[in-house]
Parts: C-alpha cells; structure tokens; sequence
C-alpha cells in the first residue's frame, strides 16, 4: 500500500477547516452535515456520531490527489462512519467513495489484520468504550441482554470475549491461534497449511502441539527485522519450508535443547562432546549451523558453518 496511505487509529489531528462531513443516508448514499465542520476534530466528530476512540479505525490520504482525504469504519467491519471531503461539492456519491477507497489499495483483511484487530481490543479493554451490543453489531454475534457477566465466543473472528457489566474485559483466542499466526491464515493461507502439515507430520493428532509451533513460527516470521530477511535461505529446506524460529535464535531468542530438537522436527544431527573451559558441551548440526547447548540442556551459543 502507498507510504501516503496512512491507518490511525488513535492519533489526534485538527481537520482542514475546508472539509466538508458526509455520512451514509442508509440508502447507499451520503448527505451532507453542516453541524459537523469547523474546529472539531476526528474524535470528536465520530464521537458526535457515537462513536468513542477505538470504535473506529482510519483511512486517510495528504497526496491532493483526491478531494475526499479521509473514511472512518466501525472497527471489524468495513461499514462507513462518515467521509471528510472538500467542499467544491455539497454531494458525494456511493461511486465517489468507492474510487477513492480502490484508487488508495483498500482491502479490508490487509489493512484490517488480526495485529490491529487486537490493538483495538486491547485499547477497547483499556478505556472501557468496548460494550457487548456494540461488539455483537460489529463481530456478528448473538447475546442475551439480561446476562451482563458472560463470556461469548465470536465465531467470525476468532476470539472468546469476557464481559463484566456488559463491557469487555479481557479476551483470547478461541481457535489456539496468536494474532501472528491468525495473519498467516487469513492472508497466507498457503503458508499456513505447509506449516500445518509439516508440524503434523512431526505430532500427529496431538493439535495443541501443531498449533503451538504454528504460534512459534508465525511470532518469528514477523519479528525478524527486515534488513535480515536476506539470510533466509540459509534456514530454508529443499521443500521451501523456512524455520523462522531457529532464524530468531540465531538472532537473539533463547532455546532449550528439548525445544531445539522439537522445533525442527528431528532433522538435527548430533555432532558430539566436547569441552570448552572446562565445561561439557553438546554440539548439534541443523542446516547451515551449528547449535552448542550445556549439559542442562542451555544454548550456550550458535555458529553458522562454513559455506
């Protein structure tokens, strides 16, 4: 998506007072809100609409190219709030907003992902703006509005949802998946199912086990720094799999040699004893390097091989 295409979710900003404020006529179109202009900003223009921070997230553009700058959406969904445009025009139409939103790369699953699903859970949790009849309208679920303390799964999202007085208190995952690997799923779902398959191949039927590597390796996928990714092919394997675990221990995470010989699945090699400053040392070959671990089972250190 373009550098100028920026998601907010809860940066304070003065509008244009040039702007003008659309929100949808519930017939597929926009009128127009003189009520809404002038010094106000975004949050307390959506809050006049009813919406507090973190109910809402963000499109916005400063290229000049497009004399809308700027949608809010209902958080979850791709539903419009309201549209900031200039005002060399008192109308704006269903087709205006849609070639501003396809012109800009919107795509609700990209831009929209699990990461920032769950930012504004935890920022919703936070404030205590996140109440059970605004969450069932937006993650699509059914609720009895006599129980004010319960726990509701959302089955379209993915998450177990705690509520005490009728306001979400905490949440977690309902399928075992971390908000990395639930990335994977909806937005590489090819490279989710080859990671499914191949920790299947090492645990079998045991799914907490399969899903935990998954959890693992997508954590690690996204928290190798990208001046890195250059060196991924040496923890990729003949199949294309990359352990993108054993790439963060070579970087900085720790390891125990029982997880070690898990997390890649038996294809390590034993290379042997020896010792170094008096102390034991166990050697293991995995790919292009080689693992050290102390005889309480404690990476000691990593080597990559000569190539």
């Amino acid at each position: 998506m373009k550098k100028l295409l920026i998601l907010l979710m809860f940066i304070m900003f003065t509008i244009n007072s040039s702007a003008e404020i659309f929100v949808p006529d519930g017939t597929g179109g926009y009128k127009l809100r003189k009520d809404l202009w002038g010094s106000m900003n975004t949050f307390e223009i959506c809050k006049s609409l009813g919406y507090e921070k973190g109910m809402f997230y963000s499109l916005m553009t400063f290229d000049n190219k497009s004399d809308i700058s700027e949608v809010h959406f209902k958080i979850f969904t791709e539903d419009i709030i309201c549209v900031f445009a200039n005002d060399n025009g008192q109308e704006l139409t269903e087709q205006d907003v849609a070639k501003y939103l396809r012109d800009n790369g919107y795509d609700f699953n990209k831009m929209y992902d699990a990461y920032n699903r769950e930012s504004d859970l935890l920022d919703g949790i936070k404030s205590g703006n996140l109440k059970i009849a605004f969450l069932s309208d937006v993650m699509k679920f059914d609720y009895n509005i006599s129980k004010v303390d319960t726990m509701i799964i959302s089955d379209k999202f993915g998450y177990k949802l705690y509520f005490k007085n009728g306001i979400l208190y905490k949440f977690e995952s309902a399928d075992g998946l971390n908000k990395y690997a639930r990335m994977w799923k909806e937005l590489c779902p090819d490279k989710y199912n080859m990671y499914y398959e191949k920790s299947e191949q090492y645990w079998g039927d045991d799914k907490d086990k399969i899903l935990n590597d998954i959890n693992i390796q997508a954590k690690s996928n996204y928290s190798i720094p990208s001046s890195l990714m250059k060196y991924v092919d040496l923890f990729e394997d003949e199949s294309g799999y990359i352990n993108y675990k054993i790439m963060m221990v070579t970087i900085k995470d720790k390891i125990s040699l029982r997880e070690f010989k898990d997390i890649t699945y038996g294809k390590y090699k034993y290379v042997g004893e020896s010792t170094i400053k008096n102390s034991t040392v166990y050697t293991y070959d995995y790919q292009y390097w080689l693992f050290r671990f102390s005889k309480d089972g404690h990476l000691i250190s990593t080597k990559l091989k000569k190539l």
